[in-house]
């Protein structure tokens, strides 16, 4: 009798950060910008604007954030790791627009507009369209939202200039169209580590 294939429509993926070059990265000293902007453009090409209000409620905005900037790369860290590790399971997410495929949310709904201090395990939530990473109301500065920063090329080159999300803009989950799954970050020293399960979508009329 041959082997029976896996029963369930489930793909798995993993990733792994180094905290210390998400800590360089977002502290990095760029001629002509203040001290807030690496981290200000970091946390726009990595995150959708939920994701990052969710960071100012938690951090503070990005200023008073750098305060904490060990911290900061540690919840950065797991959030890059665990957006890989979905895009590592999603064959059909590419490498320029797949993070914004993918929100990293608190598994408690209603934590995620609310205040800094109470938290809960992570929760992945796959979109069927990508999420831009501030509300409508926000003006883009640079159409380079979506470009790699971790890649090949330098991480200075990478980076440009986003506006903070509107404090004021609350995101309705109910609002997208999109797939949970689950995912786990873990941190060990200078790494942070990732594995999602998320299983095989079909959209109606799409994909």
């Amino acid at each position: 009798m041959p082997p029976r294939p896996f029963p369930y429509p489930l793909r798995i993926g993993t990733d792994i950060c180094h905290i210390p070059r998400i800590r360089a990265l977002i502290s990095k000293k760029v001629p002509g910008d203040n001290d807030a902007q690496p981290l200000d453009r970091f946390l726009s090409h990595i995150l959708t604007w939920p994701e990052r209000q969710h960071f100012i409620n938690r951090f503070g905005r990005v200023g008073k954030a750098l305060d904490d900037a060990d911290n900061v790369a540690k919840y950065l860290a797991g959030r890059w790791a665990a957006k890989e590790a979905c895009r590592k399971a999603c064959e059909h997410l590419g490498q320029a627009r797949g993070l914004h495929h993918i929100m990293i949310l608190p598994a408690e709904r209603h934590i995620f507009n609310s205040s800094p201090k109470e938290t809960s395990r992570p929760r992945g939530l796959l979109l069927r369209e990508p999420l831009d990473p501030f509300p409508s109301d926000t003006i883009r500065s640079n159409s380079a939202a979506r470009r790699p920063l971790l890649g090949s090329q330098s991480d200075s080159a990478a980076l440009s200039s986003f506006p903070e999300p509107n404090q004021n803009s609350k995101f309705d989950l109910d609002s997208v169209e999109g797939q949970f799954f689950e995912v786990s970050i873990s941190h060990d020293g200078e790494y942070a580590q990732a594995v999602a399960m998320v299983p095989v979508v079909h959209w109606e009329g799409g994909e």
